[in-house]
């Protein structure tokens, strides 16, 4: 009898302290994979896409994590070349990254789409616009509007509010994932409107050294708008020569340029462009208004549009995961669209059965140095 209690004792204690230590050991960390050009042509852009991210990791871990368990987010950089995103997704899957973030271009989104739905991992795309991308019951949360809208908006404000009639289109087929519904929804609305679409010009903007000739090209049709597809640095260069040659012609944009460097590279050439974007740093939100601070007190720089959406993308996947708890974290991607509707930084999103958000758009142009928004 006397051995049996002892027996028990001894249970009972190694017991107790087996169970104290697993309730100390710490949790192993949740560990994402991301994607984004931080080198290449898109560099520029894609650095403040990371940026935001980070910034988002920075505060949950700071804040005690995901129900404990520390963010891990493993980067990577496709340097601006669409297919490199397929390999590092399977570099990232070999990781067990437990869902993806990125990449940054359309391109790369519709080139990873087949790999991450065989392998049936949450990815969340935070500025991927391609129309590609939408309307599909697949492993891709879509957080930036459709692609087609930002050329329908472009086409109705330049038609209605400018009132102008002749146009012409310059767009990097670098992305035509991106560019394509833009191109087609503004040629649709601005003829609707009853305008004309002279002429599209496309180019390489990884083998043009110089766009001369194309900009040549295209004012030699004497447009009174220009529609411009192409990244910060490619739209830079492109406006001064327009300007250059003596063109007024109002200039047009998706977000795709709407970063600091399109001001440091183009000066006064690139101001009065108009943009219509999802973002805006006027917004005296009291969440936009800690998003802004903190991200400037981190990186000494303002936030992009990129920036806020994947500082979003980040918060929406831990959120996903605190919902779900270890019992569904199989079940991640259904989580996510459980979860329906979320305030970000700026943003209300509202993802339909597909993963596609829902969010407003902002008309801007650049005045003395500083993107600002159209009243």
């Amino acid at each position: 009898m006397q051995r049996n209690k002892i027996v028990f004792v001894c249970v009972l204690v190694i017991g107790i302290v087996g169970g104290a230590y697993l309730l100390q050991r710490p949790s192993s960390p949740l560990t994402l994979g991301y994607i984004s050009s931080l080198t290449g042509k898109y560099g520029d852009l894609g650095k403040t896409c990371r940026d935001g991210a980070l910034l988002a990791v920075e505060e949950i871990n700071a804040s005690g994590g995901v129900d404990g368990r520390k963010l891990n987010l493993i980067i990577r950089d496709d340097s601006s070349v669409t297919n490199n995103a397929i390999g590092l997704s399977a570099e990232l899957v070999e990781k067990n990254v437990a869902a993806l973030v990125g990449p940054m271009t359309s391109a790369a989104a519709k080139a990873i789409l087949p790999y991450i739905n065989s392998q049936k991992l949450l990815t969340v795309g935070p500025v991927i616009a391609g129309d590609y991308m939408a309307g599909k019951d697949d492993y891709f949360i879509k957080l930036f509007p459709a692609a087609g809208r930002f050329g329908s908006s472009l086409a109705k404000v330049a038609t209605e509010k400018y009132k102008l009639k002749k146009f012409v289109v310059m767009h990097d087929d670098q992305n035509n994932s991106y560019a394509g519904p833009i191109l087609q929804s503004f040629e649709e609305t601005a003829i609707a409107n009853g305008a004309t679409v002279d002429t599209i010009i496309q180019f390489n903007s990884l083998e043009n050294s110089s766009y001369s000739d194309i900009v040549k090209d295209a004012l030699q049709h004497d447009p009174d708008g220009i529609l411009l597809v192409a990244s910060a640095l490619s739209a830079a260069e492109i406006v001064q020569l327009i300007r250059n040659s003596g063109s007024s012609a109002y200039v047009f944009s998706p977000p795709w340029a709407l970063s600091q460097s399109l001001i440091t590279n183009g000066g006064r050439a690139v101001e009065g462009m108009l943009f219509y974007t999802p973002y805006s740093q006027e917004l005296d939100d009291e969440d936009h208004r800690a998003f802004k601070e903190n991200y400037q007190a981190r990186f000494s720089s303002e936030p992009t549009f990129c920036s806020a959406f994947n500082y979003d993308a980040i918060k929406l996947i831990a959120k996903a995961f605190e919902v779900a708890g270890e019992s569904r974290e199989d079940q991640i991607r259904d989580v996510v669209l459980e979860i329906g509707s979320f305030k970000g930084c700026q943003n209300e999103y509202t993802l339909d059965a597909n993963g596609d958000a829902k969010t407003q758009l902002i008309l801007q142009t650049v005045n003395n140095g500083k993107f600002v928004n159209v009243e």
